[in-house]
């Protein structure tokens, strides 16, 4: 799924069908298609750095986990296989725990002197399409989202089966993906959790490079104000 779910989202850009057009939420044209020059270099600078933190950065921090003895914690038994109910209550359970990570290791990577030489590698895409999810530099990568996909499991450990994990990465990679596609498909069903944001919240954090600093909840946005801007922005729709 995390190989099809790009390889889909392709397709729909290209293929330009009114039925996902009209979920487009910027009105602006595609990069692709206002600059081409300047896509590509967009490209190939994404690319490279995808390349980096899943061929490079992701080895290292298993390995670095490896030597310092942190364990692989979860049940591998077949008699271990979770329930549907057991088994989406652990997936529940990770979204919060990397939500709240997310959202204070993202608002830290606002801080001028980590956004100016960290995170605004990240906000180059203004206009967001699905490739831009982990386009980051190495270390954004492994603060902010490698650390917040394993998290819950850490906490979990033996309670959690590692096809519970594995559901789980699969969720939060299809998860990243849909908050930076492009489109606002009601439909989602990322969009059915209770406080749930969605691809227009996380788009207006790329469009102003401020607030909604959460990924699948804007629960620490809505206490700590942080997505007061956003809110003003609804209201004047």
């Amino acid at each position: 799924m995390v190989i099809l779910g790009p390889m889909i989202y392709v397709c729909i850009y290209f293929l330009e069908m009114p039925f996902f057009e009209k979920y487009k939420v910027c009105d602006e044209p595609w990069p692709w298609k206002v600059d081409k020059d300047k896509w590509k270099s967009l490209l190939r600078e994404s690319l490279l750095l995808l390349s980096v933190n899943y061929g490079v950065i992701s080895p290292i921090f298993s390995f670095i986990n490896y030597v310092v003895g942190i364990p692989v914690p979860f049940d591998f038994s077949i008699e271990g296989l979770p329930s549907a109910p057991k088994f989406f209550a652990q997936l529940v359970f990770c979204a919060v725990f990397e939500d709240l990570w997310f959202h204070f290791s993202h608002r830290l990577m606002h801080t001028k002197w980590l956004y100016e030489n960290v995170h605004k590698l990240h906000h180059k895409h203004i206009q967001t399409v699905f490739y831009s999810t982990n386009t980051q530099h190495p270390l954004d990568f492994t603060l902010v989202s490698a650390i917040a996909m394993f998290v819950g499991g850490q906490i979990l450990g033996k309670h959690m089966h590692i096809m519970s994990f594995i559901g789980w990465c699969i969720v939060r990679e299809l998860e990243g993906l849909d908050a930076h596609c492009g489109y606002e498909f009601s439909w989602s069903p990322y969009r059915w959790l209770p406080f749930a944001t969605s691809h227009g919240y996380h788009a207006f954090h790329h469009l102003n490079s401020v607030g909604n600093y959460s990924s699948f909840f804007h629960i620490w946005d809505t206490v700590f104000g942080t997505n007061k801007a956003y809110d003003h922005f609804l209201a004047g729709l």
